[in-house]
């Protein structure tokens, strides 16, 4: 008896009717930022200038873009574009180290008790230009297994050889010393250092 009804509700006029699509031209349908789209060009410049993405909403900034007749897109819209900004920037800092002997700086920070694994590489060659290569969230205390894990995963990332690692620098708590040993093991030609990552 239940099914009468239900199939009756589906066959009703008022049923069907709202299951046909609206006015499509009122729906702004939503497309993915792609490099060079003016949602990604705002969203690199921001990050560039280290504001952050919410100031789009500032009138003084949108009257701004509006006087120029390029009116900002929306937050959501340039928040989407964030991955796609970090993967060019990743690609370039690849390209910069390529085939290059490097150094890896690798430490652990806590933000609101939220603790992070933040690794830097370099070319061994300009030890004072360096990037920014991860920033990992990790759910438990930091270990030698989940250190060595982090590094081998970023130095495949930027294509390291196992030979092209010459430098490891890390503070001198147990595990990233233990940490040390192990990536020795991994890449042959790396010296550890610790102590120094706070300088």
């Amino acid at each position: 008896c239940k099914k009468i009804f239900v199939d009756s509700q589906r066959n009703s006029l008022k049923h069907n009717n709202l299951l046909r699509p609206q006015n499509q031209s009122t729906l702004a349908l939503y497309e993915a930022p792609t490099e060079g789209s003016w949602a990604y060009q705002v969203t690199r410049a921001f990050m560039q200038a280290d504001i952050p993405l919410y100031k789009i909403h500032q009138q003084s900034i949108k009257e701004l873009f509006t006087s120029m007749n390029k009116p900002l897109p929306s937050v959501s819209k340039c928040r989407s574009a964030v991955e796609l900004i970090c993967q060019n920037i990743l690609k370039d800092i690849k390209e910069k180290i390529h085939n290059k002997k490097v150094f890896l700086v690798i430490d652990e920070s806590d933000i609101n008790s939220q603790k992070y694994v933040n690794s830097l590489i370099g070319d061994i060659s300009t030890p004072s230009l360096c990037f920014l290569i991860d920033c990992r969230p990790i759910d438990s205390t930091p270990n030698a297994n989940i250190i060595v894990q982090i590094a081998d995963d970023n130095l495949r990332k930027m294509d390291i050889s196992r030979n092209n690692l010459l430098l490891l620098i890390s503070d001198a708590v147990r595990y990233m010393t233990k940490t040390g040993e192990t990536i020795k093991s991994l890449y042959p030609n790396t010296f550890y250092i610790s102590y120094l990552t706070h300088l």
